[in-house]
């Protein structure tokens, strides 16, 4: 049994990954797939993991300048990449999906006290969940398998 941990990469070191999309130098990237990146599709991407070093075409490889710490760790059931993780409370599993919030309330048609109170409970919920945020997955995994994030 291993009695230490270190990170696989810490920020701003490269890391290797493949182009699911045409990439120019200095392009910010997101997770597209399993250890997969494209340029980000817009400017509030939640999956942006770095920045490019090299044009790539599809299915060539990037050089990654990472934004943060690259950890692998063990899936409590089935993790996606792109998925946003979570610290897992089962033993011998580190990281879980962490379930998005359902919709986003409309407040402007909350009139009556039950929808004002749904809108303030979807709120919080999305306050927690940023709050047990760990990373973005970059690679998917099966439960008790490893998977590799990007802490956020």
């Amino acid at each position: 049994m291993a009695t230490d941990y270190t990170p696989v990469y810490l920020p701003g070191e490269v890391i290797s990954l493949t182009a699911s999309g045409t990439i120019s130098p200095g392009d910010p990237v997101e997770v597209s797939g399993n250890a997969t990146v494209a340029k980000v599709a817009g400017s509030n991407s939640p999956k942006c993991v770095g920045i490019a070093g090299n044009a790539a075409l599809v299915n060539g490889r990037v050089t990654v300048f990472a934004r943060s710490t690259v950890h692998e760790g063990k899936a409590d059931g089935t993790v996606t990449a792109g998925d946003v993780v979570a610290a897992s409370p089962t033993a011998n599993r580190q990281v879980i999906t962490l379930a998005p919030m359902a919709t986003n309330a409309d407040v402007g048609a909350a009139f009556s006290q039950s929808a004002v109170n749904t809108a303030i409970n979807a709120v919080g919920t999305g306050v927690n969940n940023d709050r047990a945020a760990l990373g973005i997955a970059l690679t998917t995994a099966t439960d008790g398998n490893i998977v590799r994030w990007m802490q956020t």
